[in-house]
């Protein structure tokens, strides 16, 4: 019982250092292509808080960006999302 407990720890460990490292790179990359966080959430994709009058929740898809997170600066003309990234 002991041999699986200290298994599932390390297991844990690599899966969060594994989870650290993306986050790094995918920062690095957006950094790369001009792009920046998104001003509600964060980068987490999740309301913080209710808004709008409990229109959308805490919790819920943030409701800016609904989980897109990243906002490439780009055009000036319209603003158009394609594959998750918001073209300004």
């Amino acid at each position: 019982m002991q041999h699986s407990t200290l298994w599932l720890l390390k297991r844990i460990k690599v899966l969060n250092q594994l989870a650290s490292f993306v986050l790094i790179v995918k920062e690095m990359v957006m950094k790369i292509l001009g792009a920046k966080q998104c001003s509600q959430c964060k980068g987490t994709g999740v309301n913080s808080v209710d808004h709008f009058n409990g229109q959308f929740k805490a919790s819920e898809l943030c409701w800016l960006c609904n989980c897109r997170n990243w906002h490439i600066l780009g055009s000036k003309e319209s603003t158009k999302v394609i594959q998750g990234y918001r073209q300004w």
